[in-house]
């Protein structure tokens, strides 16, 4: 599953791939995931984005990279 939307919503849409969407051992991949680095403080996308990345970092059932790639890139996988 490939993430490139909204930067607002991204929590909401790993949840539903988490939900159903993703088979075990599948993959995520966010795009721009390190652009909270680029938006000003205050801007609500730069906001979402950590909450995003701090989610991820905190789910026990998944393990990911992130690759510094430009805006940087979530590889985001699903243990068994």
């Amino acid at each position: 599953i490939f993430l490139d939307a909204d930067k607002e919503n991204y929590k909401v849409y790993y949840d539903l791939a988490m939900k159903g969407l993703l088979r075990k051992g599948g993959m995520i991949m966010a795009d721009n995931t390190l652009c909270s680095l680029v938006y000003r403080e205050g801007d609500m996308r730069r906001q979402k984005l950590h909450e995003f990345n701090e989610y991820v970092r905190n789910d026990p059932r998944v393990e990911q990279v992130v690759l510094t790639v430009r805006e940087g890139i979530s590889i985001i996988r699903a243990l068994d």
